[in-house]
Protein backbone atom coordinates (compact mmCIF):
# COMPACT_ATOMS: atom_id res chain seq x y z
CA UNK A 1 0.00 0.00 0.00
CA UNK A 2 3.21 2.41 1.06
CA UNK A 3 3.43 2.43 -3.25
CA UNK A 4 -0.04 4.38 -4.01
CA UNK A 5 0.06 7.78 -5.39
CA UNK A 6 -2.07 10.03 -3.23
CA UNK A 7 -3.08 13.80 -2.73
CA UNK A 8 -5.44 16.13 -0.97
CA UNK A 9 -6.11 19.59 -1.59
CA UNK A 10 -9.15 22.09 -0.60
CA UNK A 11 -8.40 25.59 -2.46
CA UNK A 12 -8.55 26.67 -5.51
CA UNK A 13 -5.03 28.28 -8.00
CA UNK A 14 -5.28 32.29 -8.02
CA UNK A 15 -3.24 31.65 -10.91
CA UNK A 16 -5.97 30.45 -12.94
CA UNK A 17 -7.73 33.22 -14.77
CA UNK A 18 -10.15 31.76 -17.40
CA UNK A 19 -13.33 33.43 -17.65
CA UNK A 20 -15.89 31.39 -17.01
CA UNK A 21 -19.38 32.25 -16.09
CA UNK A 22 -20.12 29.29 -13.35
CA UNK A 23 -23.56 27.81 -14.15
CA UNK A 24 -24.94 25.99 -10.96
CA UNK A 25 -25.03 22.76 -11.51
CA UNK A 26 -28.52 21.13 -11.46
CA UNK A 27 -27.78 18.10 -9.71
CA UNK A 28 -26.32 19.72 -6.73
CA UNK A 29 -27.73 19.75 -2.90
CA UNK A 30 -26.62 20.98 0.30
CA UNK A 31 -26.02 17.86 1.74
CA UNK A 32 -23.70 16.85 5.02
CA UNK A 33 -20.46 15.56 4.65
CA UNK A 34 -20.34 12.00 4.17
CA UNK A 35 -17.18 9.95 5.51
CA UNK A 36 -16.32 5.94 4.82
CA UNK A 37 -14.56 4.45 7.22
CA UNK A 38 -11.48 4.56 4.99
CA UNK A 39 -11.62 7.98 5.82
CA UNK A 40 -12.60 8.66 2.13
CA UNK A 41 -15.38 11.59 1.77
CA UNK A 42 -17.72 13.43 -0.41
CA UNK A 43 -20.08 16.36 -0.45
CA UNK A 44 -17.75 18.65 1.52
CA UNK A 45 -18.29 21.06 -0.72
CA UNK A 46 -19.70 24.66 0.34
CA UNK A 47 -20.89 25.87 -3.22
CA UNK A 48 -23.18 25.26 -6.03
CA UNK A 49 -20.55 25.57 -8.41
CA UNK A 50 -17.88 23.15 -6.97
CA UNK A 51 -17.54 19.37 -5.40
CA UNK A 52 -15.17 18.41 -3.08
CA UNK A 53 -14.06 15.04 -2.18
CA UNK A 54 -11.00 13.03 -0.70
CA UNK A 55 -9.91 9.35 -1.97
CA UNK A 56 -8.64 6.59 0.34
CA UNK A 57 -6.51 7.61 3.19
CA UNK A 58 -3.26 5.75 2.92
CA UNK A 59 -0.41 4.89 5.93
CA UNK A 60 2.38 5.79 4.58
CA UNK A 61 3.86 4.14 7.93
CA UNK A 62 6.13 6.09 10.81
CA UNK A 63 2.59 7.58 11.99
CA UNK A 64 2.35 9.34 8.86
CA UNK A 65 -0.76 9.61 6.32
CA UNK A 66 -1.82 11.14 3.31
CA UNK A 67 -4.78 11.60 1.00
CA UNK A 68 -5.82 13.10 -2.38
CA UNK A 69 -8.51 15.68 -1.82
CA UNK A 70 -10.15 17.02 -4.91
CA UNK A 71 -11.78 20.14 -5.90
CA UNK A 72 -13.49 20.39 -9.33
CA UNK A 73 -15.62 23.25 -10.72
CA UNK A 74 -18.66 23.33 -13.14
CA UNK A 75 -16.16 25.21 -15.46
CA UNK A 76 -14.40 22.12 -15.54
CA UNK A 77 -11.52 23.04 -13.43
CA UNK A 78 -9.54 20.26 -11.38
CA UNK A 79 -7.87 20.84 -8.21
CA UNK A 80 -6.17 18.61 -6.07
CA UNK A 81 -3.74 18.11 -3.43
CA UNK A 82 -2.15 16.40 -1.02
CA UNK A 83 -3.37 16.74 2.51
CA UNK A 84 -0.65 14.91 4.93
CA UNK A 85 -0.63 14.37 8.35
CA UNK A 86 2.13 13.82 10.96
CA UNK A 87 0.08 12.14 13.62
CA UNK A 88 2.80 11.82 15.66
CA UNK A 89 3.63 15.70 15.69
CA UNK A 90 -0.15 16.36 15.44
CA UNK A 91 0.77 18.47 12.06
CA UNK A 92 -0.81 19.00 8.71
CA UNK A 93 -0.17 20.59 5.62
CA UNK A 94 -1.43 20.80 2.01
CA UNK A 95 0.35 20.48 -1.13
CA UNK A 96 -1.27 21.50 -4.39
CA UNK A 97 -0.86 19.97 -7.54
CA UNK A 98 0.86 21.27 -10.14
CA UNK A 99 -0.55 23.16 -13.55
CA UNK A 100 -1.21 20.88 -16.54
CA UNK A 101 0.53 22.73 -18.61
CA UNK A 102 -0.46 19.92 -21.28
CA UNK A 103 -4.24 21.73 -21.53
CA UNK A 104 -4.54 25.00 -23.37
CA UNK A 105 -4.17 28.47 -21.03
CA UNK A 106 -7.09 29.23 -18.68
CA UNK A 107 -8.72 26.06 -16.60
CA UNK A 108 -5.62 24.19 -16.63
CA UNK A 109 -5.97 20.80 -14.34
CA UNK A 110 -3.68 21.26 -11.22
CA UNK A 111 -3.03 18.08 -10.47
CA UNK A 112 -0.80 16.09 -7.70
CA UNK A 113 0.70 13.11 -10.00
CA UNK A 114 2.36 16.12 -11.49
CA UNK A 115 4.76 16.69 -8.11
CA UNK A 116 4.73 13.20 -7.50
CA UNK A 117 7.66 10.60 -8.66
CA UNK A 118 8.25 10.29 -11.77
CA UNK A 119 6.86 13.56 -13.05
CA UNK A 120 7.46 15.58 -9.85
CA UNK A 121 10.12 15.54 -6.76
CA UNK A 122 7.71 14.08 -4.02
CA UNK A 123 8.03 10.64 -3.32
CA UNK A 124 5.27 9.70 -0.25
CA UNK A 125 6.93 6.85 0.62
CA UNK A 126 10.74 8.59 1.34
CA UNK A 127 8.88 11.86 3.39
CA UNK A 128 9.75 11.31 7.51
CA UNK A 129 7.86 14.40 8.37
CA UNK A 130 5.97 17.47 7.48
CA UNK A 131 8.60 20.06 7.52
CA UNK A 132 10.37 17.47 5.05
CA UNK A 133 7.42 17.35 3.10
CA UNK A 134 7.24 21.20 3.04
CA UNK A 135 10.77 21.77 2.50
CA UNK A 136 10.41 19.61 -0.79
CA UNK A 137 7.49 21.56 -1.69
CA UNK A 138 9.09 24.69 -1.69
CA UNK A 139 12.43 23.69 -3.27
CA UNK A 140 10.04 22.85 -6.37
CA UNK A 141 7.84 25.78 -6.19
CA UNK A 142 5.02 23.89 -5.59
CA UNK A 143 2.07 25.63 -3.91
CA UNK A 144 2.39 25.13 0.14
CA UNK A 145 -0.86 25.46 2.74
CA UNK A 146 0.34 25.46 5.69
CA UNK A 147 -2.89 26.18 7.69
CA UNK A 148 -5.29 23.24 6.43
CA UNK A 149 -7.11 23.49 9.76
CA UNK A 150 -8.24 26.98 9.31
CA UNK A 151 -9.34 26.41 6.15
CA UNK A 152 -11.70 23.51 7.21
CA UNK A 153 -12.12 25.59 10.53
CA UNK A 154 -13.91 28.08 8.05
CA UNK A 155 -16.29 25.63 6.17
CA UNK A 156 -20.12 25.64 6.68
CA UNK A 157 -20.14 22.97 10.15
CA UNK A 158 -21.59 20.38 7.77
CA UNK A 159 -19.24 20.29 5.34
CA UNK A 160 -16.28 20.27 7.03
CA UNK A 161 -14.51 16.84 6.89
CA UNK A 162 -11.48 16.08 9.94
CA UNK A 163 -7.94 16.46 8.26
CA UNK A 164 -6.10 14.29 10.96
CA UNK A 165 -9.08 11.42 10.16
CA UNK A 166 -6.09 8.84 9.46
CA UNK A 167 -4.27 9.21 12.18
CA UNK A 168 -8.09 8.46 14.10
CA UNK A 169 -7.88 5.46 11.95
CA UNK A 170 -4.08 4.34 11.77
CA UNK A 171 -2.78 5.30 14.63
CA UNK A 172 -5.68 6.12 17.68
CA UNK A 173 -2.88 6.70 20.18
CA UNK A 174 -1.06 9.37 18.20
CA UNK A 175 -1.38 13.17 19.26
CA UNK A 176 -2.82 14.05 15.86
CA UNK A 177 -5.73 11.56 16.54
CA UNK A 178 -6.39 13.66 19.59
CA UNK A 179 -7.14 16.94 17.30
Amino acid sequence: MRGVFIAFGLVLSAGSAFACSLEEDPTWKDQPISVAPDGSFQHAEDYKYHKLYGGKIVDLGGKLVAQRVTLTTTCGGVFESILFADCHRAEVVSILGAENLDQPYGWRDELVDLIQVPIGAIDLREITSAAELVSIAYENDYKVFLNVEQQVANMKRRNRYDPFNGCKIYYPESRGAGL
